[in-house]
């Protein structure tokens, strides 16, 4: 766990440690999987598809910050899913609406465990009674949410929860790489391969 210590916490590599198994996994797909994409939406879509699905959820949409006013989807796993690559009638939501608009304004995870009490909760494809949004941040911002509803009340878990917080910093540490303007082509030198693969391996 070493070289991770420069990406996660203390409490994020306990976390790691609790969850070796389905942790691992996670770290293989963004260490080989995820490792040569350098387009946003390459990124969100290969998220959704290969990273997301592992977790055997219902549903779940990526929804990214643009024009610092709307959250757009972007990716999704599930029934939004219309074919590869395209959202089933995708819906826009202002900052600061819904349970993922809040999210995305306030910075901070919530997990809802029964939306029919939150007046906040707003219906895309069908009505669900749980839901999880967690912020994705890059460079001190919050840029995007990734959203994840049930049809069982109380569903999500504080597990569930760990696993999206832990999908959102490699997400962020992967988003960086792509936004510096002075990165060189990611290779086996890259200090992020390392610390990824070492854990792995």
């Amino acid at each position: 766990f070493l070289g991770l210590k420069s990406i996660f916490s203390i409490n994020d590599l306990e976390t790691i440690k609790e969850n070796q198994t389905e942790i691992y996994s996670i770290l293989s797909y963004f260490a080989t999987s995820l490792f040569d994409k350098d387009k946003l939406e390459e990124v969100l879509w290969d998220i959704t598809k290969n990273c997301i699905s592992k977790l055997d959820l219902e549903d779940c949409v990526i929804y990214w910050i643009e024009n610092k006013t709307t959250l757009v989807q972007k990716s999704a796993h599930g029934n939004k899913v219309l074919t590869e690559k395209k959202i089933l009638n995708p819906i826009e939501i202002p900052l600061g609406k819904g349970i993922v608009g809040g999210v995305a304004q306030s910075g901070r995870p919530e997990i809802v465990a029964d939306v029919t009490k939150d007046k906040r909760y707003l219906v895309d494809d069908d009505t669900r009674f749980s839901e999880l949004a967690v912020p994705i941040f890059l460079n001190g911002e919050v840029v995007g949410v990734i959203d994840s509803e049930h049809s069982k009340k109380d569903f999500f878990t504080k597990g569930h929860l760990k696993f999206f917080l832990l999908i959102a910093k490699l997400l962020e540490k992967k988003l960086s790489q792509i936004s510096d303007k002075n990165s060189i082509s990611l290779t086996n030198d890259n200090v992020y391969f390392k610390e990824l693969t070492e854990v792995v391996e």
